[in-house]
Formats: structure tokens, sequence, C-alpha cells
């Protein structure tokens, strides 16, 4: 029984790791730019490269996921970049009414 509950644990890691991947990658091959749209359209070129190395956007593809996912691991889900609030605190002021109608 133990050895059933363990494969099907680390099956469920598995998929979560392929489904994140998945969609960290979709993200970021997606067309525009957060950094300039963060800034907006009357951004000087270089502001935005600035604004791309700070928040590490112009870093390579699995140093930024390995980021995302530990910083996600620690409970840390960033800040937004198009309303600079924290995700984690908006995630859990949508949760307020969410899980009520869940249970229901």
């Amino acid at each position: 029984m133990l050895g059933y509950v363990v494969r099907r644990f680390l099956i469920f890691l598995a998929s979560v790791i392929a489904a994140s991947l998945l969609v960290f990658f979709v993200m970021s091959v997606l067309p525009g730019d957060p950094a300039a749209v963060m800034l907006g359209t009357q951004a000087t070129p270089e502001s935005v490269e600035a604004l791309r190395e700070e928040l590490g956007l112009n870093r390579p593809f699995l140093a930024q996921y390995f980021d995302w996912a530990w910083s996600a691991v620690r409970g840390d889900l960033g800040v937004s970049f198009f309303s600079g609030i924290a995700i984690s605190g908006q995630i859990a002021e949508r949760l307020k009414i969410t899980l009520p109608l869940a249970f229901m």
C-alpha cells in the first residue's frame, strides 16, 4: 500500500513539474515584452533593457524557470507586472470568495 502511495505521489510531482514547465515555456514565447508593457509606449530602449535586467527577463530560460519554481515552492509568487501588487496577496483575496463557493 505504501508503495502505491509513493508511486502516485511521484507521478503527481512529475505532472506538476511538467505542467509548470509547459506553462512557463508558453508564457515566455508569447509575443510582447513585459518590460515594454510596464514602461509604456514612451519608453526608451535603454530603460526597457534596464528593466529587463532588473526583472531578470534577459537571463536564460532555465535560470528564470528555476528561480520562479524555487520562489513558488517557498510561497513567493512575485509581483504582478501590470498592477505592481503581490500575486500571493491577490490569490488570498480571491480565495475568500472562492473557497466558500467551492465547498457549497
